[in-house]
């Protein structure tokens, strides 16, 4: 009685740590998701301001690559640079 008591603590123990890791690196994607978009939402603002885009990749560290594909779009009456 007691070992199956022991395994079935040792399984939920398991199971708990599996889904806490998940968990953690889930938030840790998410996080570093989050920086990626307030990095490009920056350069966004910075090239629409005139800036080049070696400033740009240098104050954010994306590459000029993804700089250049930002372009003005007309979206809900103003133009921003998506």
């Amino acid at each position: 009685v007691h070992a199956r008591r022991a395994e079935g603590k040792e399984d939920s123990l398991k199971t708990y740590r599996a889904l806490k890791n998940s968990l953690d690196t889930a938030e840790e994607k998410g996080r570093e998701g989050g920086r990626v978009e307030e990095k490009k939402a920056i350069a966004r603002k910075m090239k629409s301001k005139g800036f080049d885009a070696a400033e740009i990749s240098e104050t954010t560290g994306l590459t000029k690559d993804e700089i250049k594909g930002y372009s003005p779009q007309y979206v809900y009456g103003y133009w921003q640079w998506c």
